[in-house]
């Protein structure tokens, strides 16, 4: 048998394969992707406005919660007792951070948050903004109580901006050490 021969056998063997070229097939004529004219045509319907993203933000925090209003529109929320989280939210952005103090002075704690992110939520689906909240809320509250210790002489569970040391914390740093603050 020659090789023209083999060469025609294996054709007709063959089971005839679509045409495939990056994804699509060729060969054949396809309508062009239909494109909204307008950006109002892109908005998704399961769209949340900012009282359902507060509602939606509120279910997901420790209590209890403190939800103060500032200038220009920003609604800051801090979680727990001692406090683990602070959301910031704007009429197009809320922010996530773990709540942390900063001591300006001896009797002068300052809220000082580290922030994990902040997200763009007006074009965000409802679905999607749920699970990236639910994501951030759990892991910065876990980090958070993460930090917490236990006092070796009271064994209150602190916070690491209310202990005197890795393991007195200050309300004993003063009652039996002699420590003033």
């Amino acid at each position: 048998m020659n090789d023209d021969n083999l060469t025609r056998r294996k054709q007709k063997t063959r089971p005839k394969a679509a045409n495939v070229e990056a994804g699509r097939e060729t060969g054949s004529i396809a309508a062009p992707p239909v494109r909204p004219s307008s950006e109002e045509s892109f908005r998704c319907p399961c769209l949340v406005d900012r009282d359902e993203l507060l509602s939606l933000i509120r279910h997901r925090l420790p209590q209890p919660i403190r939800q103060e209003e500032a200038f220009g529109g920003v609604t800051t929320i801090i979680a727990g007792s001692p406090g683990e989280l602070v959301i910031q939210l704007s009429d197009d952005t809320v922010s996530i951070g773990i709540y942390a103090i900063r001591w300006d002075g001896p009797h002068t704690p300052v809220e000082h948050p580290k922030w994990l992110g902040t997200l763009n939520w007006k074009n965000l689906p409802e679905p999607d903004l749920s699970v990236i909240l639910h994501s951030f809320t759990f892991i910065g509250s876990k980090l958070r109580t993460s930090q917490y210790r236990t006092c070796e002489r009271c064994g209150e569970v602190t916070p690491p901006e209310f202990m005197h040391n890795s393991n007195t914390c200050q309300g004993c740093a003063e009652r039996y050490l002699g420590v003033v603050h």
